[in-house]
């Protein structure tokens, strides 16, 4: 997909997952927190706010693919991972949107802070994604 393209396509699926997150009533702002992994949502959940990533894929199948890239791209940015599970305040996620906004795939986690309307199935795409230090 070229840039422009990919760019049109990651705005979109972040304006599925932000009116998603609307009809759920859930407590979150968007924007691009530096001290949370550039993340696109901050969903509070209790006392911890949830770092929601927002990407596209244009086939569905390709959504564990998309997850796996997102985690090595996280490893790779591991100073600023330190220090959000140093802080212990953001947990990042992942929300991947499919196609035309017909599947949206978060973990077990993030799913019930997304409401889906009747053009949107949401999936489970893997237990908790918490990128957190396991005890």
């Amino acid at each position: 997909m070229e840039p422009k393209v990919q760019a049109i396509a990651k705005r979109f699926a972040e304006y599925v997952v932000g009116a998603m997150l609307d009809r759920s009533g859930a407590d979150f702002i968007c924007g691009r927190p530096v001290l949370a992994g550039n993340a696109d949502f901050l969903v509070r959940n209790g006392k911890k706010l949830l770092a929601i990533h927002v990407r596209h894929t244009t086939d569905p199948k390709n959504a564990s693919k998309v997850m796996a890239q997102w985690r090595d791209s996280m490893a790779g940015d591991a100073p600023a991972l330190a220090k959000i599970q140093n802080d212990d305040v953001y947990e990042p996620h992942l929300v991947i949107v499919a196609g035309a906004g017909e599947t949206v795939f978060a973990d077990d986690e993030t799913a019930p802070f997304l409401a889906p309307d009747k053009r949107t199935a949401l999936s489970v795409l893997t237990p908790t994604t918490s990128m957190r230090k396991r005890a």
